[in-house]
């Protein structure tokens, strides 16, 4: 399985920072969109995370077979950890494999620095 990550910017940059409750959900998400990928007999996965203004999109696609879908066990388990933690969720199935895309939508701390005030 090879397996390739790729980001427009950088989680790191504090410029797009996250919450930690909103990186806890991302954790999550990937860990079950590539598992089940992964469970699915998917051999190349490709996963992308985009940090948004308001969000977090994470896509994760594979070259998984025509018709094969998740296993049967633990399927509709991870479909409520999913439901659980993710915003918005899609699935596109073709004869060149499944893209997932989920989303977190989250409040951005707010900006620090010098505030002006008008005092009349």
């Amino acid at each position: 399985m090879t397996s390739s990550i790729r980001s427009s910017r950088s989680a790191a940059d504090p410029r797009w920072a996250v919450d930690a409750s909103t990186r806890g959900d991302v954790v999550v998400i990937v860990n079950e969109l590539v598992n089940g990928s992964y469970l699915a007999g998917a051999t190349t996965i490709d996963l992308d995370i985009e940090v948004h203004a308001d969000r977090v999109t994470v896509m994760v696609g594979d070259d998984r077979p025509l018709g094969r879908t998740s296993p049967p066990w633990g399927g509709r388990a991870q479909q409520l950890v999913l439901d659980s933690v993710c915003t918005h969720r899609s699935l596109a199935h073709d004869a060149e494999g499944t893209i997932n895309v989920a989303q977190v939508y989250f409040a951005r701390p707010a900006a620090r620095g010098r505030h002006l005030r008008l005092v009349r």
